[in-house]
């Protein structure tokens, strides 16, 4: 079973008031294991990123100015993710942000009769009334994250594929 861990920032929190994806990372997850295989690109949201969002990611409008729209990269993400369950953290915020990029260049969802995996909703079941970000989780399953300074799509890919696979042995084991 192929799954994709992705993972989405954005110059905002909301595609409704135009916000784009600035940074997208997958990390390939098959048959319970982390593979090599990835996928990581920033893109040129055309438009400036939102400070607060800045302040999670440390993602510039500057830094974006010289790097492909999502619309020249399309077929590459398209390319990886097929065929896939995908794996989320907020599902909902990256694939509304995926689909709302899809649909300003005229593609389909890529939810449209997809399997998507909600880690944190998994998280909030396993651990109710307790924090369940990606943070939390790392320390509950002592991942070790002090690398990570800020918010990005690759790393907090690499950093939810690990939370996910010890979310999974944690369901598959006897009560």
């Amino acid at each position: 079973m192929r799954e994709v861990v992705l993972v989405a920032e954005a110059t905002g929190l909301s595609p409704e008031m135009g916000h784009r994806i600035i940074e997208l990372g997958c990390i390939e997850v098959m048959d319970g294991y982390i593979t090599e295989n990835k996928y990581h690109q920033y893109f040129n949201p055309q438009r400036n990123v939102n400070s607060e969002a800045e302040d999670a990611h440390g993602i510039s409008a500057d830094f974006l100015r010289d790097k492909p729209l999502f619309e020249q990269m399309v077929e590459g993400i398209i390319n990886f993710i097929d065929g896939s369950i995908l794996v989320a953290h907020d599902a909902h915020f990256h694939i509304q942000f995926l689909n709302y990029e899809m649909d300003l260049i005229g593609l389909q969802p890529v939810d449209k009769d997809r399997a998507v995996i909600d880690t944190f909703k998994i998280a909030q079941q396993k651990f109710p009334n307790q924090k369940n970000n990606l943070d939390a989780l790392c320390d509950r399953f002592n991942i070790k994250y002090e690398h990570r300074d800020l918010d990005g799509a690759l790393l907090d890919s690499e950093l939810l594929a690990e939370a996910y696979l010890e979310l999974k042995r944690l369901h598959n084991q006897p009560h």
